[in-house]
């Protein structure tokens, strides 16, 4: 299979997908609602706990809890690098604690 293949196939389930939505928002259905993970912003090299977020399995962020002193003794790149991560890592491992 081919690049274009793959693409072609993926962009007809899209729109399959959305198609669904689409009659379900028409027919009055509520769409169903994704779980929520609350997942900790903890820094690999030095095991450092930054706090947590909350995501739900599509990447939408719905809360951040930030540890006021930890943060203070960081910079902000690296505080905004640490909730990437973690976002990147919930969603490619599906780990974290269910809310």
């Amino acid at each position: 299979m081919t690049d274009f293949d793959e693409l072609y196939t993926l962009t007809q389930e899209l729109n399959k997908n959305y198609d669904r939505a689409v009659g379900r928002v028409k027919r009055g259905e509520s769409l169903p609602q994704r779980q929520r993970s609350i997942v900790p912003i903890v820094d690999s090299y030095d095991d450092g706990q930054y706090g947590s977020l909350t995501i739900d399995g599509a990447g939408q962020l719905f809360d951040i809890n930030l540890d006021a002193y930890e943060v203070s003794q960081s910079n902000q790149d690296q505080i905004i690098a640490l909730i990437l991560q973690t976002v990147n890592n919930a969603l490619s491992t599906r780990t974290g604690e269910i809310r």
